[in-house]
């Protein structure tokens, strides 16, 4: 990696380190956790590949870093929704349930930016999100088993398929520009 990218490297762990609940996360574990399984429901083979794991006892708990331009909470939450993070928790819970056999304790998000200033804030997801995604990551793997089982895999229906602008690029008749000429001096 160039000089530049080390520097940055290195500010992100200051960063990381500048907080106390993801300093602590980080004191005990190990990190790039690969756990394997099989679904109980869907009888899948299920692997996951943690950033970081802390076990204590039978307790563990999970911190996943994400490298982001935006660590504001309206920005992160952005990216966490275009990105789909909440599956991947859920996805990971059961890791730990299933795979690793323990007793889940926790899960934080570490945001970090990845330009000046390098800052870097811890997050958890709200009841409602990790209840959507419980739901969500089921039916995704109901669907996969239900593909597998049957040697089909729909994509968006059959034939070919409209495509239409999202909402935010359509021209909108309800606003109307005008222009007039400058008055003369």
């Amino acid at each position: 990696i160039s000089a530049e990218e080390w520097a940055l490297c290195q500010a992100q762990l200051r960063a990381v380190n500048a907080v106390p609940e993801l300093a602590s996360l980080l004191s005990s574990g190990c990190g790039e956790v690969s756990i394997f399984w099989i679904d109980p429901d869907t009888r899948l083979y299920c692997k996951a590949r943690l950033d970081w794991l802390q076990v204590e006892g039978k307790k563990a708990r999970i911190l996943e870093l994400k490298s982001t331009a935006d660590e504001s909470p309206a920005g992160f939450g952005r990216t966490a929704a275009r990105m789909k993070y909440e599956l991947q928790r859920a996805h990971y819970v059961d890791a730990i349930k299933y795979g690793a056999r323990l007793q889940f304790d926790g899960w934080t998000f570490a945001a970090v930016t990845s330009a000046a200033p390098v800052l870097a804030v811890p997050y958890d997801l709200t009841d409602e999100m990790i209840s959507q995604a419980d739901d969500e990551r089921a039916e995704h793997l109901q669907r996969l088993a239900w593909c597998m089982e049957n040697a089909t895999w729909p994509a968006y229906g059959s034939g070919k398929q409209p495509l239409d602008y999202p909402a935010y690029a359509k021209r909108s008749s309800e606003v109307e520009v005008a222009f007039t000429e400058p008055k003369p001096e």
